[in-house]
């Protein structure tokens, strides 16, 4: 079975040269040192805009990666992921290839003002639930 370091490798090696990346990130267990032999490898990868994925290649992709690393893979388009989950990636994620840091750094930014707006829309709403929970 491999060790992180071994995966980290595993997954540069299989991005490496490919045109449409922009970014790869590792995340979930696997970044936070608590992988255990029954995790999956959590993979965010951010895409050049005009060269994002369809169903077949991402899954093309998964099924080739989980056979290389021997373990499930969960790989997410960063382009189309959630502010909540693209926030996790960057808070506690890995970034094992930067291919266009420009737009690496316009995605955090993207990624920051998509989740500080999320929150200010949430927080009404949070404010009730708590009210409800609490006065009921």
């Amino acid at each position: 079975m491999m060790n992180v370091d071994q995966i980290k490798e595993q997954i540069r090696a299989f991005f490496a040269g490919r045109e449409d990346v922009t970014a790869v990130y590792l995340y979930g267990s696997a970044a936070q040192d608590r992988l255990t032999p029954h995790s999956d490898i959590d993979i965010g990868v951010l895409y050049k805009e005009d060269a994002q994925p369809d169903f077949q290649q991402k899954m093309s992709d998964t099924a080739a990666l989980s056979t290389q690393l021997n373990r499930e893979v969960d790989l997410v388009t960063l382009n189309r992921a959630s502010p909540i989950l693209r926030m996790q990636v960057l808070k506690k994620g890995e970034l094992l290839i930067n291919n266009v840091p420009h737009q690496v750094n316009l995605f955090f930014i993207k990624t920051i003002n998509d989740y500080f707006d999320l929150k200010q829309v949430r927080r009404p709403i949070e404010e009730h639930l708590r009210e409800v929970t609490i006065y009921g």
